[in-house]
């Protein structure tokens, strides 16, 4: 599958630019490969990341290599006082967040009748209400600023995630967040197996 299949592709005319100063990315899931790879090509690009994971802990070297752009952040998406806690912090730290990227997510497998409500309703809400309740924290301070963007990766962009597309990813968020930050607006992206939704929150 192609970059552009994806909608990852950045185009020529909304190319980064370093004038545009550093963006601030909070970023879900980021002890894993498809949270960690993003993060760490936006801090290549002299962004600041928020790298927020259940283990903290596993990020030390993506801190230590980047002292004063990367903060690790504990982070349960089952909590909502967890989340708000994160958010915050991130505020009281780099004084915004530009970029959310909600990456943090999981599956359940098995026949339906194998499957009971509790682990259900556990997956549901991490891969649906942690997004959401995140998106909720994060949207105050985007409104305040009047601007922001908002990634939200599917479970088939994890099959699919290389360190070209992650870098990409990177590219094309950071080229439509300058858009909207020049319209006022704050925008919201999918990124899934069959392309790429925008829109306006």
């Amino acid at each position: 599958m192609r970059d552009e299949d994806l909608g990852l592709a950045c185009p020529n005319n909304m190319s980064s630019s370093a004038s545009a100063g550093p963006r601030t990315w909070f970023i879900t899931g980021c002890s894993g490969g498809l949270g960690r790879d993003p993060a760490a090509a936006a801090l290549a690009r002299g962004d600041h990341v928020v790298a927020a994971s259940r283990r903290p802990d596993a990020l030390h070297d993506l801190v230590a290599s980047h002292p004063e752009t990367c903060r690790a952040v504990a982070l349960d998406v089952h909590d909502p006082d967890s989340i708000q806690a994160a958010v915050e912090e991130a505020g009281r730290e780099f004084g915004a967040i530009d970029v959310l990227v909600n990456n943090a997510g999981g599956a359940v497998f098995g026949a339906l009748e194998e499957l009971d409500d509790a682990e259900t309703a556990r997956n549901l809400e991490l891969n649906f209400l942690a997004p959401l309740r995140l998106t909720r924290a994060v949207l105050p301070l985007m409104r305040t600023r009047r601007r922001g963007h908002i990634i939200s990766l599917s479970a088939a962009a994890v099959l699919v995630m290389s360190d070209a597309k992650a870098k990409a990813l990177i590219d094309v968020a950071s080229a439509q967040a300058r858009a909207a930050e020049a319209k006022g607006q704050i925008y919201g992206n999918a990124i899934q197996n069959i392309g790429q939704s925008a829109s306006k929150a």
